[in-house]
């Protein structure tokens, strides 16, 4: 079923590549590479953030949100920041026996462990301490417009459009879309 906040979208693709297309493709399917387009350009920007609670479990590790794409900052109760930190960087810096102590947090790790779980280190061991608070990117709710930035959806759907064609006379106008989202990227990372 059609996403109703991607109708105005649909129809500037449909109008761009009415000539060049024959538009057998089905509004779920432009649906699906306008939800692809967010996704990517909030990878690229990071525009998109939301803010986690943070209180200890009385575990180490954490898990991230369905929706985390990289930590931003995370600022503890007290108001001090740290940092995002390799886990070989601290081992490196504070021995092994720092992901094992207790204490108030020096460092957030992000790549230990499993894939969707940070680690605080040391770890709090009051469980149910307020510990601080994740600033994140995140990647957008699928079926909703929350890029604001609407020429940059609209050109790489196209792009995707034209690729998905295969046919050689569409490669450059794909490559130009996808040129174009680029810029729109570029422009709102600056």
């Amino acid at each position: 079923m059609p996403v109703t906040v991607f109708r105005e979208l649909r129809t500037r693709i449909y109008t761009e590549c009415r000539d060049d297309l024959h538009m057998s493709t089905g509004e779920d399917t432009l649906d699906l590479y306008l939800n692809e387009a967010q996704e990517e350009y909030a990878r690229r920007t990071k525009q998109l953030t939301a803010e986690l609670a943070v209180t200890a479990t009385g575990k180490a590790e954490h898990p991230l949100p369905d929706d985390y794409l990289e930590c931003l900052r995370f600022r503890l109760a007290d108001g001090t920041d740290i940092e995002p930190t390799a886990w070989q960087r601290l081992v490196a810096e504070k021995g092994a026996d720092f992901f094992t102590a207790t204490g108030t947090p020096e460092a957030a790790v992000f790549d230990f462990g499993g894939e969707n779980t940070y680690r605080l280190c040391p770890f709090p061991e009051t469980e149910g301490e307020a510990v601080g608070t994740m600033t994140y990117a995140r990647l957008p709710q699928a079926n909703t417009l929350e890029i604001r930035d609407t020429d940059a959806l609209v050109y790489y759907a196209l792009a995707q459009l034209y690729l998905c064609e295969a046919r050689s006379s569409l490669v450059a106008k794909a490559v130009n879309y996808l040129d174009l989202f680029r810029r729109q990227v570029r422009k709102a990372v600056r």
